[in-house]
């Protein structure tokens, strides 16, 4: 099998969880993880915060986590991601005002 899935870890962020699974490409012989592609299908927290990869491409909100730190071009440097259970978490949740996404059903 060309690409065999088994679960790898789970994350819990933002009050969701996302399992990721490790796939096998027999191709290259190797297994890597598979995240979500929050760009293509994005997801947001209950109250409307985006999720989004630390290697996510940063957008034109980047802000340095630390002042003299220089940027990067993803969103793990950036002052606004959030990360739940660890520092080096890979998925975590974008705390931009200006992303915020309004939910579809207010309570």
């Amino acid at each position: 099998m060309a690409n065999q899935k088994q679960l790898w870890k789970i994350f819990n962020v933002g009050g969701r969880e996302f399992r990721i699974d490790r796939e096998y490409d027999q191709e290259v012989d190797e297994s890597y993880p598979v995240y979500p592609d929050f760009m293509e299908n994005p997801e947001y927290t209950d109250d409307g915060r985006p999720f989004t990869t630390a290697e996510h491409e940063g957008c034109h909100h980047y802000r340095p986590a630390v002042s003299e730190d220089p940027e990067t071009d993803d969103c793990g440097g950036c002052f606004w991601f959030r990360r739940d259970e660890t520092p080096y978490d890979i998925i975590g949740v974008c705390m931009c005002n200006t992303l915020k996404h309004e939910p579809e059903n207010p309570i």
